[in-house]
């Protein structure tokens, strides 16, 4: 018969406490002299984590993007909110300065200190960086674009691609200036997509009305992925290409969300409060640990903000069931 010791090369050790970092120590078994237990570490599922109701913004506002993290978040623009900017301290979201020039499809980028922000209501050009108080114009895009498709990674090293009226086209920016990739999408023609990830990895999500296709950047090539489980647009995305979520968006989307483990998509718990079409969402990198969703027109413009968390590694007790 099989042992443990056996099986893992040591005995059960009997600990007074919980290791300190359960992700050194998954797929180990310890007994917890205190809470007399045998207690083992376990990798959760992506679609384990929870939607709960966070502060909402102070105005409402619909087909927009934002960027950040739940303790650093950043909306701008959007429908009716035009040149409106708001920011997250973890807590509350407070008014900062307008936007040099109305932008209701915007592509947003980077972090509440320094962001990125492209395209307008009509194809534009038109960019904008913000360093933490002010939005200042900065260079073009060279290719026009409106409800401007995926816009990820940080102000200085951002990527967007898609957005109408443009045939999928890619760009880069450096912090100075934008460059054409000459990589194109595959479903280049939709609009309204989702994006995540960063320059050199990068995932496009659906798009309306209610498209299931994604795709994914490696820096010189587009690949056409595994299609999510409910199609839409105008919804939001964070995380990255091993490790994402999809939230909110159009018709059956409303408060809808999935997550991506780099192979496969699954359906994870359904946000909170309704949110709809031209939800923004935080970019919140590889840990997947704290995306939020704002705004949105589920029916109306409402100022609702959910916020998304998860436990990736967690000490579960060993029972006989």
């Amino acid at each position: 018969m099989a042992t443990y010791k056996g099986i893992q090369g040591r005995s059960v050790q009997n600990l007074s406490s919980d290791p300190a970092s359960i992700e050194d120590v998954r797929g180990q078994l310890w007994y917890n002299s205190t809470t007399g237990t045998f207690k083992l570490a376990t990798e959760n599922a992506l679609s384990t984590g929870s939607w709960a109701a966070a502060p909402s913004l102070n105005g409402g506002r619909y087909y927009f993007h934002g960027a950040g993290s739940p303790t650093a978040g950043i909306v701008a623009a959007g429908s009716p909110a035009g040149i409106l900017t708001e920011i997250y301290d973890g807590s509350s979201w407070s008014e900062e300065a307008s936007l040099n020039s109305v932008k209701g499809y915007p592509g947003v980028a980077g972090t509440s200190i320094a962001a990125i922000v492209t395209g307008q209501p009509t194809s534009s050009l038109n960019v904008e960086t913000w360093n933490g108080s002010t939005w200042t114009e900065t260079a073009d895009t060279n290719t026009s674009r409106a409800n401007a498709g995926p816009a990820r990674g940080p102000s200085t090293a951002t990527i967007v691609a898609g957005g109408a009226p443009s045939s999928g086209e890619t760009e880069t920016y450096n912090g100075t200036s934008w460059t054409e990739t000459g990589h194109t999408m595959n479903s280049a023609a939709v609009q309204g997509k989702a994006g995540l990830g960063t320059q050199t990895a990068m995932m496009s999500v659906g798009g309306e009305p209610t498209v299931v296709l994604s795709e994914t950047y490696n820096g010189s090539t587009w690949t056409e992925g595994n299609n999510i489980n409910v199609g839409g647009g105008n919804f939001s995305g964070s995380g990255t290409v091993t490790a994402g979520i999809v939230f909110a968006g159009t018709g059956p989307r409303n408060q809808a969300s999935e997550t991506y483990d780099g192979t496969s998509w699954s359906t994870a718990p359904a946000i909170s409060q309704a949110h709809g079409p031209g939800t923004a969402g935080g970019d919140v990198g590889s840990s997947l640990n704290g995306a939020f969703a704002a705004g949105g027109y589920a029916p109306g413009i409402n100022t609702n903000v959910d916020q998304w968390t998860f436990t990736q590694y967690e000490a579960k007790t060993v029972t006989v069931s």
